[in-house]
């Protein structure tokens, strides 16, 4: 018998509907697997988001820990460190305030008629006194009521070796105060890098990369201004060291050459030595003021 071809062509028409179907339930199914692919990509891009924001608090938290600590290690340690330096600046005052006295007292004895303006403890006063002669230079500041030049020789030579002491460790602190600086401004261009590359690879968006900038850079500022005032009272505080130091040593040649029968002026070691005190004085007590 002859094939019908009506029969034939149902046939063929129901086959092309079969692959069809087919190639429509493939596109599906492949539709199902692209669709489930992107949630969990977009579900593990959220759990890294996740665990990158967790990180990134406990970063700032222990940082914040830091930045306080250190803060009141900086407080306690200049704490101590301004009122001894002031006690220094009085024992230099004192020790200088006796040669004075004395050289007044002997130059009145010695030229006479100068007792008036000898009383006047001013630098004004003591500059407009004459040039100190060595029979002032040898007079003995007992005699005036003053402390004695080997009292005074003692204090200095305490003072002198204090502050070589004193400028030996503002100088060791301020190199690690230097280097712990680096290391947190390192570590804070590390970490705003790393905002910036998981905003780049779609781990942050731009709100949370905003976001994270914002607090790391908030972070940071109080380690600049902790740093600014180190460096503020440590240049304050080695200056006045080092001038301390200077008219210590200086005062106590004067001396040396003194008590061994030289003869030699102290009027302007002492007149610079009271003036250096009341200047430094004034700026101790603003730093004490500003801790």
């Amino acid at each position: 018998l002859k094939s019908c071809p009506i029969g034939s062509n149902h046939q063929r028409s129901m086959q092309a509907m079969e692959r069809g179907l087919i190639w429509v339930l493939v596109v599906i199914a492949l539709a199902r697997i692209a669709a489930g692919v992107s949630v969990r990509k977009a579900l593990e891009g959220r759990s890294r988001g996740a665990g990158t924001a967790a990180s990134g608090l406990a970063t700032r938290v222990a940082e914040w820990r830091s930045f306080v600590d250190a803060e009141e290690e900086d407080k306690r340690f200049w704490g101590g460190q301004w009122p001894a330096l002031e006690a220094d600046l009085h024992g230099l005052q004192q020790a200088a305030a006796p040669e004075h006295r004395g050289r007044l007292s002997g130059g009145t004895g010695a030229g006479g008629g100068s007792s008036g303006r000898g009383g006047v403890g001013g630098p004004a006063s003591r500059r407009a006194e004459p040039a100190a002669s060595a029979v002032e230079t040898r007079s003995s500041p007992a005699a005036a009521g003053g402390t004695s030049l080997a009292s005074a020789s003692t204090t200095l030579r305490s003072l002198c070796d204090a502050g070589k002491v004193r400028i030996e460790e503002l100088e060791a602190r301020e190199k690690d105060a230097k280097r712990i600086y680096h290391d947190k401004r390192t570590a804070h261009q590390q970490r705003v890098a790393q905002i910036e590359e998981r905003f780049a690879n779609g781990t942050f968006s731009a709100a949370f990369r905003a976001n994270e900038t914002r607090q790391e850079n908030h972070l940071f500022d109080y380690w600049e201004r902790v740093r600014e005032r180190q460096r503020v009272q440590y240049t304050t505080s080695l200056k006045v060291q080092q001038g301390l130091l200077a008219r210590a040593e200086s005062m106590l040649e004067v001396h040396d050459k003194t008590t061994s029968g030289k003869v030699v002026s102290i009027r302007e070691q002492g007149d610079a030595s009271a003036d250096f005190c009341e200047q430094a004085l004034a700026e101790v007590h603003a730093q004490k003021m500003a801790l």
